[in-house]
């Protein structure tokens, strides 16, 4: 499957299932992240490993960090719902 494709696809999904989908790409980068960090946490840098690992993200991926902050549980189907009806 090609970017495009899955791009196409992914615009075709509910409100609902592209947050979610949002969120798990962005735990995945977390932990991607975090994993980048603890191998390189004995090596000597200039920068911090946190400024490399997001340094060496793609744009695309770099450009949602800190845009979204995973709601409350207990107001996540609120806000959930709150988008559905604002964008249908």
């Amino acid at each position: 499957m090609t970017l495009q494709e899955l791009q196409q696809q992914i615009t075709q999904l509910t409100v609902q299932d592209r947050l979610q989908l949002v969120q798990i790409l962005i735990a995945s980068i977390q932990q991607d992240t975090q994993n980048f960090q603890a191998a390189n946490s004995n090596q000597s840098q200039d920068e911090t490993t946190l400024d490399v690992d997001l340094a060496s993200l793609h744009p695309w991926p770099k450009s949602f960090i800190g845009i979204l902050q995973q709601p409350l549980d207990d107001h996540q189907g609120a806000y959930i719902d709150y988008l559905e009806e604002k964008y249908a």
